[in-house]
């Protein structure tokens, strides 16, 4: 990383082509905690993988050969792993990166059975997989279903059940399915069973975030917002309702304070949403 210039806000960074781009020291410190993460992540897989395996019916299982890479991007899963940064350094304009992690982000709340046939197992489309997802609350359910409770499933058929068997068997395909626990696809793992506490205070709130938050990122707490039926405005207006306040706000607090809209502290925000996010 090729750092060419510092601010009291962030750091300019010297890109191929030279070209060069500009990251917020928070969303610097976000890249290099994930990028710890990934590579923890990468060091404990074998003997995550020993226990997955010790817990898999009776079966042989298919191992492969750990490789490191440079690309961050290997199968889709890793998606679910990249930080503003991260696009940021490969040169992609900041509010293409901005939309793209909200893109991945909704992803994480597709049910199970999108996800079931996302996966690409052989002969199991769309039709299977519900068929699946009303048996099974969850892929590690699934993965650890034996050859017995898969042929009581009415309709599913032999070819069907080797397949499900045999792909679950893959140290490969586990680790699949171990990022996309990692990268936070709940409803995959059976966690949107669990029951809510009360509606979202913040349901059809607007909000806009100003200055240096130190809790959580922008880019979270935007998700955060809109997985609480809020929306993420673009700019201060009258239709806004709250604007989050950091270190050292910007213009907006201005401008809020012109237009009467409520401001309120990181704190306060994570009142009215769920903290358990973060």
């Amino acid at each position: 990383m090729n750092i060419i210039g510092e601010s009291e806000e962030g750091v300019h960074i010297q890109l191929n082509y030279n070209k060069t781009t500009y990251i917020l020291w928070n969303e610097l410190r976000e890249y290099f905690i994930v990028s710890k993460l990934r590579d923890k992540f990468e060091e404990e897989w074998p003997t995550k993988w020993n226990e997955i395996r010790n817990e898999l019916p009776e079966g042989p299982t298919i191992p492969y050969t750990l490789t490191y890479s440079k690309g961050l991007v290997q199968e889709g899963a890793d998606l679910y792993h990249l930080t503003l940064a991260d696009f940021l350094l490969y040169g992609i304009s900041k509010t293409t990166a901005e939309n793209l992690l909200k893109e991945i982000g909704r992803s994480k709340t597709k049910p199970l059975d999108k996800v079931i046939c996302a996966l690409g197992i052989h002969d199991i489309g769309e039709g299977t997989s519900k068929l699946l997802a009303r048996h099974f609350d969850s892929l590690d359910k699934l993965g650890k279903a034996s050859l017995n409770e898969l042929s009581l499933i009415e309709g599913l058929g032999e070819t069907r059940i080797s397949s499900i068997y045999s792909w679950f068997h893959s140290e490969r395909n586990w680790k699949t399915v171990e990022k996309l626990r990692l990268g936070g696809l709940d409803y995959a793992f059976g966690y949107q069973n669990e029951p809510q506490e009360k509606e979202s205070q913040i349901k059809g709130k607007t909000f806009m975030f100003t200055g240096k938050l130190t809790l959580f990122t922008r880019s979270q707490a935007q998700s955060l917002v809109e997985e609480n039926g809020g929306i993420a405005g673009v700019s201060v207006s009258k239709t806004t309702d709250y604007l989050v306040v950091g270190e050292k706000p910007g213009s907006k607090l201005a401008q809020a304070s012109l237009l009467g809209i409520k401001v309120i502290p990181e704190e306060k925000f994570l009142e009215l949403v769920s903290p358990s996010k973060f």
